[in-house]
Formats: C-alpha cells, sequence, structure tokens
C-alpha cells in the first residue's frame, strides 16, 4: 500500500475505530464489480483540525481524482469518524471519503496495490470545506456573456482533470460555481461554442470564495 497526498498537510493520525453502521443510500454511482476475494479497509475521517467527521462516505476508486466514480463503497461514517468498506484484493485502487452533500472534499487518498495486506489501523482521511469560484465572463467583443452555460475543468498539477462541473451565466454575465475542491489548479472556462479562458496556478483556499473578476472568453 501506498500513501499519496492531493494538496494540504495532514495532521496527527486519529484511532479507536471498529464497529459496525448502518447501510446508507448511494450518493455517488457505483461501479459494479463481480464477486472475488475483498480486504476490509478501515478509515477514519477527520476536519483539517482533527476532529471526527459523521456522514462521510468510504469509498474506493480507479483513479485518485475527486470525482471518479466509485468501484465500492462503504457505510457512512458515524460520530466517531470511523468506518470500513472491502475492496478488490486483485485491484489497484484509490482510498478516500466522499460527502454525499458535496461540502467537503478529502484533502488525500491512499494508494492500494492489487495483493496488498490491509493494516487493521484505520487510515486517517482529511477532509476540508470546498472553496467557492465567481466571475464575470465578456465576449471577445466586450459584451456580457449573458444566460449561457459554461463548463468548468480543474487540472491537478500531476493528476490531471481533477473535478468538472457545469453552471450558467446569470444576466450579468456572472458565473458561480458554489463548491469545488481546494487546492492549486489549472482551470478552464468554457461555453457550448468554444469561447474559453484559462488560467495556471489558480489557488482555493478552503472555505473561502475566490472572484476572479471580469475576464474576457478567446
Amino acid at each position: 500500500m501506498r500513501l499519496a497526498l492531493a494538496s494540504l498537510a495532514l495532521i496527527a493520525a486519529v484511532t479507536g475505530c471498529g464497529r459496525s453502521q448502518p447501510e446508507p443510500k448511494a450518493a455517488l454511482p457505483v461501479t459494479e464489480t463481480p464477486s472475488e476475494a475483498r480486504v476490509t479497509a478501515n478509515i477514519i475521517a477527520v476536519d483539517i483540525d482533527g476532529r471526527p467527521l459523521a456522514n462521510m462516505m468510504p469509498i474506493a476508486t480507479k483513479l485518485p481524482n475527486a470525482f471518479d466514480p466509485p468501484v465500492v463503497r462503504g457505510p457512512l461514517t458515524l460520530e466517531d469518524g470511523c468506518g470500513s468498506l472491502g475492496i478488490p484484493s486483485a485491484e489497484h485502487l484509490y482510498l478516500r471519503a466522499w460527502d454525499p452533500e458535496i461540502k467537503m472534499f478529502a484533502n488525500n487518498y491512499y494508494e492500494v496495490l492489487p495483493g496488498s495486506e490491509m493494516d487493521p489501523t484505520p487510515l486517517k482521511v482529511t477532509m476540508v470545506p470546498g472553496a467557492s469560484l465567481a466571475a464575470q465572463l465578456l465576449t471577445r467583443e466586450g459584451k456580457l456573456a449573458a444566460n449561457v452555460a459554461v463548463d468548468l475543468k480543474m487540472f491537478h498539477p500531476t493528476e490531471g482533470v481533477w473535478w468538472p462541473a457545469r453552471a450558467d451565466t446569470d444576466q450579468q454575465g456572472i458565473i458561480r460555481f458554489f463548491s469545488v475542491p481546494a487546492g492549486r489548479y489549472k482551470v478552464r472556462l468554457e461555453t457550448a461554442s468554444g469561447a474559453h479562458f484559462e488560467l495556471d496556478n489558480l489557488e482555493l483556499l478552503p472555505g473561502a470564495a475566490k472572484d476572479l473578476g471580469s475576464i474576457t472568453l478567446e
């Protein structure tokens, strides 16, 4: 098993998990995996200050990005932040937690190689509040890009596309994305007509609002 960090620093480990939990409703589409040998992975979800978080969903995905559909999901964590899930032992997977309300995002993930033995000690997943992003979009002619659909793509420095989203501008050409992963990314905004804007090395802080001001689409 290998540990990989997503964007922010982690804090001290927390332990003390180990009991059954109720099965939650699905928050993400699940990629079905045929019945096969599985190993149990234990996690503990905590906030940025190290406090346990309830109602986070342990998930395993084939890619480390923030939106890949789970291969398997576990029951929601309870008040102590603990959760577990059974993962196929023959697959190369990434473990993290998912907030069904999409208000928080995992700051780190764990890479599990095929055939790995899982330590029963809970793997700590730090969840951080999402950031918000806004801008006023102008056309090449300097007019407001009003009432148009806009796609957002956020690119992780090493993992490629990390988070996609879509929203509509209002009558003033203002676009708002209310909850996106915090961190440092290259971002691209693009309309259905192909007009776009790119910005490298944009820093989005947890729980903070970022306004790009007026930007002209190319």
